[in-house]
């Protein structure tokens, strides 16, 4: 049976909506764009495409590094953006972590927290900073900014001395 124009154009939607989501696999696991090369994933990938559009062929480690890395990229950003809307609205939490891997290598890690859900924001490489109160409340009035003044309606960071200096910081900014 020959396909029409139409079933052509949805086959390859269909065909573009199968490789986003192996390519999410491949993201959300953190596995290797290289085993895409493995013959277990390949049969893995036949089993799975019984019911794939016709003449379906599987994506490679390039595609997944490449187009289809843009396209998820901008789907997480859209899904992002939505949750972000909501900040001015509904005001955020923005929750501060520091910590020490077992290398010494020190980070500090900020999330927003609102309503709609939490957002990891960034982490910050402090390895060779001195992690005074000076230092991290910076790095809070950065975030401030960068998440917007209107939205924060509060910090949270642990009990340890030098971050109630840096609540004090903050709030001599931002009363």
């Amino acid at each position: 049976m020959a396909l029409g124009p139409m079933d052509k154009i949805f086959q390859k939607e269909r065909q573009e909506e199968l490789d986003l989501t192996i390519s999410f696999f491949f993201y959300l696991n953190f596995i290797s764009f290289n085993v895409a090369h493995s013959p277990l994933f390949l049969e893995m990938c036949g089993a799975l495409t019984q019911g794939a559009p016709l003449g379906y062929v599987l994506l490679g480690s390039e595609k997944l590094r490449t187009t289809l890395l843009t396209k998820a990229k901008k789907e997480v950003d859209k899904n992002l953006e939505l949750i972000k809307s909501t900040w001015p609205t509904s005001g955020v939490s923005i929750v501060f972590d520091g910590w020490t891997d077992p290398t010494c290598h020190s980070l500090i890690n900020f999330m927003v927290s609102s309503l709609n859900g939490s957002v990891f924001l960034k982490s910050v490489d402090a390895l060779r900073q001195y992690k005074d109160a000076q230092y991290i409340g910076e790095l809070f009035i950065k975030v401030i900014e960068d998440v917007g003044v209107d939205s924060c309606v509060q910090i949270i960071i642990d009990n340890a001395p030098v971050c109630k200096v840096v609540g004090m910081i903050v709030e001599a900014k931002y009363p």
